[in-house]
């Protein structure tokens, strides 16, 4: 805590997730106990020095700020960001997708999405919020990696079958392809588990 404060010197301590520091459960034990007076009794000597911010889920940060009677004072603003909506989710969806995977959303995944965000979602989105968008597209990547495994082992399967010409050609039709830029590979409402299973 005391490395931490000081680093920061002359600029802004941001805090994420700042609840951990009163245990698990808010339960305040001897070491997170030692970690909230350490924090306060730095943020008091250097209160011209550096700015501090703790930043958590609303609820849990009720829990900290409870579990010290110094903390409302040493943090008397308090600032509450409202959860991005359901369009909102979709777009951190789909650039976590190209960010992290160089993969895109099909047409279809956006609609479905938002409407779950509203739905399937809904109770999640309090608690998540945009890590929820995150966590659905590296399962959907999973997903796919999954889907496309098996496709790959049931060509195999196919081509195992095949006469030697018809392998050859195979082999100097991929070798032309791999001279082609790779498309980026499209995450559909499948990879979601996002299907209607009343569709036929």
């Amino acid at each position: 805590v005391i490395g931490a404060v000081r680093g920061a010197m002359g600029g802004v301590l941001f805090l994420d997730e700042a609840y951990a520091l009163a245990g698990t459960d808010g339960e305040n034990d001897g070491f997170s106990g030692e970690a909230v007076r350490t924090l306060l009794t730095e943020v008091e000597n250097n209160r011209t020095s550096v700015m501090v911010i703790l930043a958590g889920y609303r609820d849990k940060m009720s829990g900290l700020m409870r579990c010290d009677p110094g903390l409302p004072r040493r943090f008397p603003i308090e600032l509450h960001l409202e959860d991005y909506d359901a369009e909102q989710l979709v777009r951190i969806a789909e650039k976590k997708a190209h960010e992290s995977y160089n993969m895109c959303l099909a047409p279809d995944v956006n609609e479905a999405l938002k409407a779950a965000f509203k739905t399937t979602y809904a109770s999640e989105v309090p608690q998540h919020n945009g890590g929820l968008a995150v966590r659905l597209v590296d399962e959907a990547v999973s997903r796919f990696a999954t889907r496309m495994g098996k496709e790959v082992q049931d060509g195999l399967d196919d081509a195992a079958t095949t006469t030697k010409t018809s392998s050859t050609s195979a082999e100097i039709d991929t070798v032309g392809d791999e001279a082609k830029a790779a498309p980026v590979s499209v995450l559909t409402v499948r990879d979601f588990d996002l299907e209607d299973p009343f569709e036929a």
